[in-house]
C-alpha cells in the first residue's frame, strides 16, 4: 500500500455512543475494500509533554498516539472484527486513564450508562486489526479531531472511508504541553499544526 501526496483535512464531530445511535442506524454503505486498522504511538523528540494524572512532574518526548485506517486485503474472519468497546479503549489510553476499568468507561467519560450505551459496546464493527494492506496506491487523509477529543471519535466514518479506498490517520487533540488545551489559542494552533504536520509524514512513510 502507498499513499498518494494529495492530503485532505477534516475537521468533524460525531460521537456515536453520546448519540445513542447504532452503527445500523447510520446508513453508511461499505465500498470493495475490507478495512485494516493500526493504533500504535509514536514520540516527537523535538517538543516535551507532561502526563499530568502520573504526579510525578516529569517530561517526556511528545507522545503522539496514531490510529490508521485503511484498504486492506479480505478477510473472512468475521469474528475478529473490532467492538466499539476497543475503540472506548483506544479512548481511555489517550485520556490517560489507561487503568480504568472497561466496566467504568461510560461513568468515567461522563456518557449516559444506559442499556442502551452498554449495547452499543458490544457492537461489531468493519475494522480488523492489522490486516495485510491492500495493493496500490490510496488518497490520504488526516483527520483533525475535535476540542481535546480521541483519534477515534469519528470511527465510523474513517472506517467507511478507507472501505472505499481511502487511507485515514488521526491523533487526538491536545494542547502544547499536556492532554489540555492551554489559555492562549495561538499556542494551541501550533500544536495542532504540528501534531498535523507529524501524521503527514508519517502517512508519507506507509508501505
Amino acid at each position: 500500500m502507498r499513499t498518494t501526496t494529495l492530503t485532505t483535512f477534516l475537521l468533524l464531530l460525531t460521537n456515536l455512543v453520546m448519540g445513542q445511535t447504532s452503527l445500523q442506524g447510520l446508513n453508511l454503505s461499505p465500498g470493495n475494500f475490507q478495512v485494516g486498522f493500526k493504533h500504535y504511538v509514536s514520540h516527537d523528540s523535538s517538543r516535551t509533554y507532561q502526563k499530568i494524572f502520573d504526579w510525578n512532574n516529569q517530561f517526556m518526548p511528545r507522545p503522539i498516539p496514531i490510529s490508521i485506517w485503511y484498504p486492506a486485503r479480505r478477510h473472512t474472519a468475521e469474528g475478529k472484527k473490532m467492538h466499539i468497546l476497543d475503540y472506548m479503549e483506544i479512548l481511555k489510553q489517550e485520556e490517560e486513564w489507561e487503568h480504568l476499568p472497561n466496566e467504568q468507561i461510560l461513568n468515567w467519560f461522563k456518557y449516559p450508562n444506559t442499556p442502551a450505551n452498554q449495547t452499543h459496546l458490544k457492537e461489531v464493527t468493519t475494522a480488523i486489526r492489522d490486516l495485510r494492506p491492500a495493493n496500490g496506491a490510496f488518497p490520504a487523509i488526516v483527520y483533525a479531531p475535535s476540542l481535546e477529543a480521541s483519534s477515534i471519535e469519528n470511527f465510523a466514518l474513517c472506517e467507511y472511508l478507507a472501505s472505499h479506498g481511502f487511507v485515514v490517520i488521526a491523533s487526538p487533540s491536545r494542547g502544547h504541553s499536556n492532554r489540555y488545551f492551554d489559555r492562549d489559542p495561538s499556542i494551541n494552533m501550533e500544536a495542532q499544526a504540528r501534531d498535523i504536520e507529524f501524521l503527514m509524514q508519517e502517512v508519507s512513510g506507509l508501505s
